[in-house]
Order: C-alpha cells, then structure tokens, then sequence
C-alpha cells in the first residue's frame, strides 16, 4: 500500500506506474493524483481504491490493447465526417426539400435542447450506428461509459446540424468556412462526394472496452446542479454548502471519486459535529471540528437532512451521465422515537423580565417591529417569519372581528409559509386590539405608503424572520438573562409559540383548534382520520375560536406602560 503513497509537504498522492508494454496506449509513464488529505489513514484507503481501479483498467487494457482517448476522439471526427458527406451526397439528388430551412433549424434547435436534458434516447441511432462502424462492441445504456460516449455523440451531431443548417440557407462561404474549423487537416471541399460509395468502409481501429474520458470535478458540476434545481436563493445556499462541506470531509475532488466507503464515513463525521460548528470553531476544518469531544452533537434529522441534499445532487449527476450509482441511497440514520420539541416556554417571571426590560420601559427601541414583534408572538402563536412578512391587507374583519391572514405572497419568493397547515386566519386577542390597538397602527402604516406592515424589515438569506430571530436571540434576551431550565433545551423566539400553546393547553382547549391557529399539522396527521373529521369537517370559525381559545389565553403581565410608545397609535 504505502508503493502507491508520497507525502508532499501536508498532502498525500497517490501514485502509480504504467507497465512499460501500455505506456504507449495510455500516454504516460506513471499516474498521479491529489488526495486531498493530510490524514494517513484516509490517504490510504482511497488509495487502495484508486489501485484497485487502475489495476481493472490495466488489465482490460493488457488484454484488447485498449485505444486512447485521442484515438477515440479520432473515430468521431471520422464519423462526423462521414455524416457531413453522406449530407452532402444526398443533398446532390435532383429532389426540393420542402422548407429546409426551417426544419434544418429545427433540428439543429431539437437536438441542442437533447444535449442540454442529456436526452441520450433521442441520439441512440447515431451511437449504435457509431459503435457498429467502428467495430466497437455494444455498451449497455445504463452505463456511464454509454452515457459519457453519449456526450461525445450530442457534440458531434450538434455540429453535424449546424452544417446542415449552413447548407440549407445556401451560405456557401460559412459552409465552407465552418468545415474548415471542423478539420482543419483535411482538404474538405462542399459537394466534393466520391460517387463510387455513398458509405464508407468500416472504421479500422481496435475496439476497446470502454470509451476513456476526463474525470468530472465536483467544483464545476455544482453550478450546473444549482442552476437546474430552480430552488430559493436560501435553498440553493444550502445545497452549495452541503456539497462543499462533503468535499471538505472526503476529499473528493472529481465524482469519480465517490464510492460507498467514502459515503459511510462522510456519515460518520456528520454525526459527530456540534450543531453550529462554522460560528463556533471558525478557524478549525470540519474534520478538526468531529475529532474534538462535544457534549451535543448534531440530530439524526440535521444529517439525513444533508445525506438527502447530497442524494438529489447523486441523481442528477446520474441523469446526466456522470455517475451511475446513488451513493447516498440507504445512508439516512434510524428516525428513532419522536422527539419534544427542545424549545422551552416562557414563564410568568420571564415575560415580566420582558416587558420590564429598558426597551420597553424608556421606548428605546429603534424600529416599530423591536416593539411589536414579543406581544405578537405571545398573543398569537404565530412564527417569526409569518409575522415579519405581514401585509397590511393580511389585517381584516370577519363578522365585525379583527383577525390576520397568514399567507404567502406570490409576488415576492422571500414570503412564504412553511407548509400548507400554516396558511390560515388567526383572530387578533383583545390585548392585542382593546389594549395595544394593534389595527390603528397597520392602518397608519398603510397610509404612510407602505404594503408591509413592518416595511423596515428587509429578507435576508431569502427569509424575512431572519431579522427578527437575530435580533431578538442575540440581542434583546440576552441581556435579560433567561435561561431554560434543563440542560438540551433552549428559550428563543420560537418559544412564543410553545408558550401560547402551553396556556391554550392548560385551559383546556381542544387541540385540534390550537392546531387550527398556530398552523400545525392535524393532531390526526399521523393516524387515520375519521369520515366526520378531518375529511369533511369545515375549520372552526373566526368567532368560535375567538371565545374558546383567545379569551382563555391570558398571561399575568403588566403591559399599560406599552400604551405610551411612540409606537403605540393611541387608544381606540
């Protein structure tokens, strides 16, 4: 094993020579390549893999003396060649061709959106064609080397195409001009056809055992993947890391390089990371990061989360003829039983702390949103998000009741809700109406000029609560020392929800209206739903859910100092 490693400064190679029979066919005396890694113990193994690999490819080529991939790219431009002149033979018949123009066009448009899809279904005529001529044995379709040999073959019929095109727009100058780019060693000369044989002789080369082509580096294909997943600009974020982050914890520089023992170790390391790892050790590799103990790791849903990210970039990379197996299938951890929610609900004396804080008491806050964003929370259940993105038309009346809209907004992608439970009206409590006249303030919002609610609040990573959540975790509660109680739980923003549902819980309201309210999914979501449920039951009205769960909700806080905020529009 250690015949295939060298030690260059930090970095581990692998290396290895080509027998001196094949040197010729391969086109070099030794292979070597970049592990990326410092550590032994992962150098080799990927090294033993890449031996294993060239061994294989060694042998094949011992036994058919393989062909190299310039004399590959040989028997294309050959076969390209024969196309464009069987074109030109056919093009010699006395007989008009029906607007050729236009379908020349065509087909030139047809099959440049089938390379783009890597449609290879659309081309097998010209590959079997190819293969036959060549010599060549059939490769099966589900196969890379069918697939890599079917990018070659969309190339070559894109540029046969392009001829026609040129042809069939009588260019004559451009013709001849792209002909000579396209074999410049050939004298080449338009409707120059032999007439003995509209067909050449069979290509005489050797056939090899598979078509050879350039490894694919994970940097470039991550674009390409990005561009097709036509995700959010936060989604497309997440994807770009993931991918980065796997790099950085195998190795892998090329898709070649993937196999399932990389996989199972990628795993491993996921597992052993802390939540938040890139804030906390800036200045440590994610690999540093797993090796030093931690008294909290990441969750078995953060790391199928990241295995699912790198599962639909696999099956891309399939679709696309780079790589044939989906490493990541069967990879996800056990889900285990379900788990409590670790977000902790406020209590009393935190609340107090809250509306107590100097913010609140010298109306310091700097923007309308600081003031309104803990009352809300605290009144409606709802999240961060569905109220940062609050239209002012999301404020209604039904049946002379003042409620909220949480929707999403089609025009703008940086609104949204997270399923489709959470679209849903929420009746405003009376605190919020009677006591802080939550509706006067939209209303002058609105005739200041503003659509949103909180119009200072700008998306950022493609979500509008991210402001809020960072403002408030990092800055607000932190000075007012609240801290949860048990160790693994946390008290941030999102514990307004908890919180709201433990009181709507403790006075006895039916779940299924908590559920309504807050958006969550049904509590039957996980068991069979009833005829007279679920299926056909209409949601509880505005009113009913007003009476038996907002006037029950209440909280033993002090808010009438709030009603002298510049913030606050008034009394009713």
């Amino acid at each position: 094993m250690s015949d295939y490693l060298t030690l260059q400064g930090t970095t581990y190679h692998f290396r290895y020579f080509i027998p001196e029979p094949l040197q010729p066919t391969i086109g070099k005396k030794v292979i070597k390549i970049s592990l990326k890694t410092g550590r032994k113990r992962l150098a080799k193994r990927k090294a033993g893999q890449l031996a294993s690999a060239v061994r294989k490819f060694l042998e094949r080529a011992m036994r058919s003396k393989s062909m190299d991939k310039q004399q590959l790219q040989r028997n294309l431009r050959t076969y390209l060649k024969y196309l464009v002149e069987l074109d030109d033979f056919l093009r010699s018949a006395p007989v008009e061709i029906e607007d050729d123009a236009g379908l020349s066009t065509f087909f030139l448009d047809q099959v440049t959106e089938s390379m783009k899809k890597a449609d290879n279904a659309s081309i097998k005529p010209f590959i079997d064609e190819f293969l036959s001529m060549s010599g060549f044995a059939p490769i099966p379709v589900d196969t890379l080397e069918y697939n890599l040999l079917a990018r070659q073959m969309h190339k070559v019929i894109v540029q046969f195409a392009h001829v026609g095109k040129l042809r069939a727009e009588g260019d004559v100058i451009a013709e001849q001009e792209y002909l000579d780019k396209l074999f410049p060693d050939e004298a080449f000369t338009a409707h120059a056809r032999p007439a003995a044989s509209p067909l050449p002789a069979p290509l005489a080369v050797t056939p090899p055992p598979v078509p050879e082509f350039d490894p694919e580096p994970i940097e470039e294909l991550i674009v390409d993947f990005i561009n097709a997943s036509e995700k959010t600009p936060e989604t497309n974020v997440k994807y770009e890391f993931t991918i980065r982050e796997f790099m950085a914890i195998t190795g892998a520089v090329h898709i070649e390089d993937v196999n399932h023992p990389m996989m199972r170790e990628y795993v491993e390391v996921l597992k052993a990371l802390p939540p938040n790892y890139t804030k906390n050790f800036p200045n440590l590799s994610v690999v540093e990061v797993s090796r030093l103990e931690h008294d909290k790791t990441v969750t078995a849903r953060t790391v199928n989360d990241k295995i699912g990210v790198m599962g639909r970039f696999f099956r891309w990379a399939i679709n696309q003829g780079y790589m044939t197996t989906n490493f990541a299938d069967g990879k996800r951890l056990p889900k285990g039983k379900p788990q409590h929610s670790t977000h902790e609900a406020y209590t009393i004396e935190d609340l107090r702390k809250m509306f107590a804080a100097p913010q609140y008491v010298n109306d310091s806050f700097r923007s309308p949103y600081q003031f309104w964003m803990v009352p809300l929370a605290l009144y409606t259940g709802a999240r961060q998000s569905e109220l940062a993105q609050l239209r002012c038309d999301d404020l209604y009346k039904a049946d002379d009741l003042w409620c909220i809209r949480i929707r999403p907004d089609d025009e703008d992608d940086s609104s949204r809700v997270k399923t489709v439970n959470a679209i849903r009206t929420v009746p405003l409590h009376p605190v919020l109406t009677d006591e802080l006249n939550f509706p006067a303030f939209v209303e002058r919002v609105h005739k200041a000029g503003h659509d949103r609610v909180f119009p200072e609040i700008k998306p950022r990573q493609g979500k509008y609560g991210k402001v809020v959540s960072q403002w408030f975790n990092d800055r607000f509660k932190k000075k007012l020392d609240i801290q949860p109680p048990r160790a693994g739980f946390k008290k941030d923003f999102h514990s307004f929800r908890n919180t709201f549902i433990d009181a709507a819980k403790q006075a006895r309201v039916p779940i299924e209206m908590v559920e309504e309210t807050v958006g969550h999914a049904s509590a039957l979501g996980n068991r069979q739903q009833s005829m007279s449920g679920d299926y056909y039951a209409s949601d509880y009205n505005e009113w009913i859910r007003y009476e038996e769960l907002m006037l029950k909700v209440n909280f033993d806080v002090k808010l009438s100092h709030l009603t002298n905020s510049k913030y606050h529009p008034g009394k009713k």
